[in-house]
């Protein structure tokens, strides 16, 4: 594919043969952390289940980004209380081609969009909407979905379901779970494709009442962008060397125990 800015579907961004954020980081902690051989294990088992947050987060980001319409043509609503039993297991078999959500799950999406929706007073989730990127990185073909994005507009956003929105919180969840790391990536590709990017949005909330929310933003030349910048490159870097070296192999030599935790 060529490098641009598309409207796709789910399935057709995966099927875009170019590096991803997620995967990166996936390496970083497998292939890095433990083996190359444990990593190509994970890339070619069948995925996991998502659990409850991400689906959670899922529906909101349909719900409230890509609108009613799309919410009732990928999720159904479970009324009848515990998950199992054969109603459950007859509801399941009909509901073969949506995701399932509790009554208590979709109260949880419906008051989290209706609270970001009233602080939205610039207007991101009218002028704003998904886009797919796909340019190249250190001579890399790369891609990112975007949850918010608008042509030559000078932001680029991301919906956050997080349990905390205290600063201090998300600020450690940005650093542990690599969102510095995807929010450069993003902004680099907007840049290489054209686009006057100077800022990094997430808007956040809880998914518990009164849904709290609040938006934290990094400016493009943030320390914490450069952060991800250079965590990104080394990961691009490592990981095509390994694609093209074809060997996947198992670390066997004993290393030093040693961490940046120390002892006191």
């Amino acid at each position: 594919m060529k490098p641009g800015i598309y409207q796709l579907t789910r399935q057709e961004y995966r099927d875009i043969p170019a590096h991803n954020q997620s995967t990166l980081k996936k390496w970083g902690e497998l292939g890095l952390g433990k083996s190359p051989a444990y990593f190509a294990w994970w890339r070619a088992s069948e995925p996991e289940p998502p659990s409850d947050a991400m689906v959670l987060g899922s529906a909101l980001d349909c719900y409230l980004i890509d609108g009613q319409e799309a919410f009732d043509e990928n999720y159904v609503i479970w009324e009848g209380g515990t998950r199992r039993g054969k109603e459950w297991d007859a509801f399941k078999e009909k509901s073969v081609d949506y995701t399932i959500l509790t009554e208590t799950q979709y109260e949880q999406v419906y008051g989290m969009a209706r609270e970001v929706r009233a602080k939205d007073e610039d207007g991101i989730f009218t002028n704003m909407k998904k886009a797919v990127l796909v340019g190249e990185l250190c001579g890399e073909l790369c891609k990112a979905e975007a949850d918010l994005f608008a042509d030559q507009c000078p932001i680029i956003g991301d919906l956050k379901v997080t349990s905390d929105t205290n600063i201090e919180a998300f600020y450690k969840k940005c650093k542990d779970l690599g969102y510095f790391i995807q929010s450069a990536f993003y902004l680099d590709l907007a840049s290489v494709l054209g686009q006057p990017v100077k800022q990094f949005r997430w808007i956040c909330v809880e998914p518990e009442y009164p849904h709290h929310n609040c938006t934290f933003y990094l400016p493009i030349d943030s320390p914490e962008i450069d952060w991800g910048r250079r965590q990104y490159r080394e990961l691009l870097s490592s990981y095509s060397a390994q694609l093209k070296s074809g060997a996947w192999p198992n670390n066997t030599e004993p290393k030093l125990l040693q961490s940046k935790w120390g002892v006191k």
